[in-house]
């Protein structure tokens, strides 16, 4: 092979990976995130239990069951990463809410897809929201909420 075409190769090349790169960043992908990485099958409420305020986590893509509230605590960033246009989703059948801000400030959540908070009458009015229980300076962005 010619060192010509050896460049040519490489320069298609080259296009190629960047070409991709546009097109992720171009579809909102989330590809990198700094915290305790999380995979599908972890159980997210006891992960944020066992850790303190401040924490950030890494929601690689897939499905997460939540089966009790995730205690969100002050500080705290729930981060999606995911290489397509889905975000790795969390849901419930059986928590009042998905992430429960309980006052915690300055708490960010974003690129997930939250759904299955359960409402009762005993609850009312601040139960079946994904994201609920006050707090200031909440952070939301790029969440699927329903």
């Amino acid at each position: 092979m010619s060192n010509r075409t050896v460049a040519v190769l490489l320069a298609a090349s080259a296009m190629a990976v960047a070409l991709l790169a546009g097109v992720a960043w171009a579809e909102g992908a989330s590809t990198s995130c700094s915290g305790v990485q999380l995979y599908p099958g972890d159980d997210l409420s006891l992960v944020a239990a066992a850790h303190a305020p401040g924490t950030t986590y890494c929601i690689n893509d897939g499905n997460y069951s939540v089966a009790s509230n995730i205690v969100v605590q002050e500080g705290d960033t729930f981060s999606g990463v995911y290489l397509d246009t889905t975000h790795p989703a969390v849901s419930t059948t059986t928590a009042e809410h998905i992430f429960h801000t309980q006052e915690a400030d300055n708490v960010t959540i974003t690129g997930l897809s939250i759904s299955g908070a359960v409402h009762d009458n005993a609850c009312e009015p601040d139960c079946g929201r994904a994201i609920g229980g006050g707090g200031q300076n909440l952070r939301v962005e790029n969440v699927r909420a329903h």
